[in-house]
């Protein structure tokens, strides 16, 4: 049973209302990565509003962007990472991964970006979880430039 102040004075009104709180869970993991997950936006010290402003529409991207590869990978396994993840992250995961060929599926992209946030992968141990992959993708993000600042050092060197 759910209890609401709100009207609810049909069928089609009940299901609405269910389906809101049904979201609730993912609006408490978002501000879970905002405040005490990959960001700790409430420790942050900012000098005027404006500077909070930007911070936290960045922050909100990249939590809306963990929660999506989650939801995806559980929803949508087998599409392909390409939907979530650029090229070079594509590139970089199955270098990682020692495959021959550059295609994973959501699936195997948010698993191996999970591994790089300390996801061990076990038969028993489930899907990953949002503090694994954001810190996996924050690893990711760091690999990435290193493989375009190499290139680059490549090409000036050729």
């Amino acid at each position: 049973m759910l209890t609401t102040t709100l009207s609810v004075k049909t069928a089609d009104d009940a299901i609405e209302k269910v389906q809101w709180y049904i979201y609730r869970w993912r609006i408490e993991r978002f501000h879970y990565i905002l405040k005490t997950g990959a960001f700790n936006i409430e420790k942050l010290q900012f000098e005027t509003f404006q500077k909070f402003q930007k911070a936290i529409t960045l922050f909100s991207i990249v939590a809306y962007r963990v929660l999506w590869a989650i939801y995806e990978s559980r929803n949508n396994p087998k599409q392909t990472a390409e939907v979530i993840f650029s090229k070079e992250e594509i590139m970089a995961l199955s270098f990682i991964a020692k495959r021959k060929e550059y295609t994973l599926t959501i699936e195997e992209a948010v698993k191996q970006t999970a591994k790089l946030g300390g996801y061990l992968a076990r038969k028993g141990d489930g899907s990953p979880g949002i503090k694994t992959l954001w810190i996996g993708f924050q690893t990711l993000s760091n690999i990435v430039y290193g493989m375009m600042m190499g290139k680059k050092i490549q090409n000036t060197l050729s």
